[in-house]
């Protein structure tokens, strides 16, 4: 079932859109977790390397859009976080 890997890279990729959107719209970045991203970023990247043993390049689509959400989430962060 190839469609269903398509599904979950669909939905793993989009669900960040609506926090991007609302961070970058209001500028405010209070209410983000740091410990929730940096283990989802561990994830990710542990997931990267998993998938290099089994080549599965929907899989590693998969993890590497959800680690450039977290990129652009994390640069976020860092530009509008409080000084």
């Amino acid at each position: 079932m190839p469609w269903l890997g398509l599904v979950s890279l669909v939905c793993f990729t989009v669900c960040y859109i609506p926090q991007l959107l609302r961070t970058y719209r209001t500028r405010d970045v209070t209410g983000v977790s740091a410990l929730y991203w940096t283990i989802l970023v561990i994830g990710y990247v542990s997931g990267l390397f998993y998938d290099r043993v089994r080549e599965d390049r929907l899989l590693w689509l998969t993890y590497a859009a959800g680690l450039c959400c977290c990129a652009a989430m994390g640069m976020a962060c860092w530009l509008f976080r409080k000084r």
